[in-house]
């Protein structure tokens, strides 16, 4: 809203813009931290990149330090030739959807109809009345000539119900014997549904923990509920976030990497300009 509002000022709509930004960077996969807490040191560089960044109502191109800050919160396995290979992990904590993305905010769109004035001339009005009275009298016509006609037919109907009774009566008895059979064929049926409900429960299990494909989101609260569980791969750090070498106990064995999809030739967003010609610069 306030990114988009023409009425709001430039001041307010420049810290919207930057605050969007600096939360969907990375594709909210990244988070600002100046400590690191596995060496127990600060990140200098991280340091440096936010004193720079806070200078930049002097000089807008300043905004970009602001990277220097940016720490991952996923983890990615990499072999030595720092391929994706198929790993899960186990983050095991209790409620599953806590440390999931957060929903994107939706802008609630009031659509305003406007009440549209109808302007009517007073040769149409009287045409309108004139119609209606007509209606009036064809309704009111079709009325009396239903009731007479309904005197007549009421004595056949009359008739025609003694004779629904008695077929009525006939088809209830039909009806017990066939209920009597049913009764001992549905307790049957029930019994074989309970026995395949209780297979089906069985199999759709959930597992306790999540298991977290390579790779996947891990945020700085959810390093702790982080179990290796792979026995054929080894990490070769004791941190289990950000960018994890990997080795390969049993390398005679095939390795599944992680298929990744191409981007096309327009770029992310489809309107990249091809790349010019070779030339030869003369400096001139």
């Amino acid at each position: 809203g306030t990114c988009i509002d023409k009425r709001e000022p430039t001041m307010c709509q420049m810290g919207a813009i930057l605050g969007c930004g600096l939360i969907d960077a990375a594709g909210r996969n990244v988070t600002i931290s100046l400590y690191n807490k596995y060496n127990n040191c600060k990140r200098q560089y991280a340091i440096i990149g936010m004193a720079i960044f806070w200078q930049y109502w002097y000089w807008y191109p300043l905004i970009p330090f602001i990277t220097l800050c940016f720490k991952p919160t996923m983890i990615m396995s990499l072999n030595k030739d720092l391929k994706m290979i198929q790993i899960n992990v186990e983050s095991r904590e209790k409620n599953k959807d806590r440390f999931n993305y957060v929903e994107n905010l939706k802008e609630e769109k009031k659509d305003k109809k406007k009440k549209a004035i109808k302007v009517e001339l007073s040769v149409a009005a009287k045409t309108k009345q004139r119609k209606q009275k007509k209606e009036k009298e064809k309704e009111q016509k079709e009325k009396d000539e239903d009731e007479e006609s309904g005197d007549v037919d009421m004595e056949d109907k009359d008739k025609k119900d003694e004779d629904k009774d008695k077929e009525d009566d006939k088809d209830k008895d039909n009806k017990k014997k066939e209920d009597g059979d049913d009764k001992d064929k549905m307790e049957v049926d029930d019994e074989s549904k309970e026995e395949k409900k209780s297979d089906d429960d069985s199999e759709k299990k959930e597992p306790e923990f999540n298991l977290l494909q390579n790779p996947s989101r891990v945020t700085p609260n959810q390093v702790s509920y982080i179990q290796w569980t792979d026995k054929r791969y080894k990490p070769l750090t004791l941190r289990l976030s950000g960018f994890v070498m990997v080795e390969d106990t049993k390398p005679s064995e095939e390795t599944q990497f992680v298929e990744q999809k191409e981007i096309s030739a327009g770029g992310v967003y489809g309107d990249e300009p091809k790349p010019p010609k070779p030339f030869l610069y003369l400096g001139q």
